[in-house]
């Protein structure tokens, strides 16, 4: 079975990469919805852990400005972290 090849990236003038824009032609209707619904969820779903962590941590630290800051400084790196790693493990497969 032959594989789509994906269109070459050009380069600008100033020699750096041209990012494709989003493109969401594909996606009408419902998907589109469910895609943004989905988005919508595992965000709350990462805000609720971070109160979570803050109501287990309160007791043993207190409530303070760097508790706070110190739970949400290491939850936005580990986001970070998975938006860094994450495209390189999904475009090491191959989906049929």
């Amino acid at each position: 079975m032959a594989s789509k090849k994906l269109p070459k990236q050009g380069k600008s003038k100033s020699g750096k990469r041209k990012s494709d824009p989003v493109n969401h032609s594909s996606l009408k209707g419902y998907h589109l919805f469910l895609l943004y619904g989905v988005c919508f969820v595992a965000g709350m779903f990462v805000m609720t852990l971070e109160m979570l962590g803050f109501r287990m941590l309160a007791p043993y630290f207190g409530y303070s400005i760097y508790v706070w800051g110190s739970l949400i400084g290491i939850i936005m790196l580990a986001l970070s972290c998975g938006y860094i790693i994450g495209p390189y493990c999904f475009s090491a497969r191959t989906w049929v």
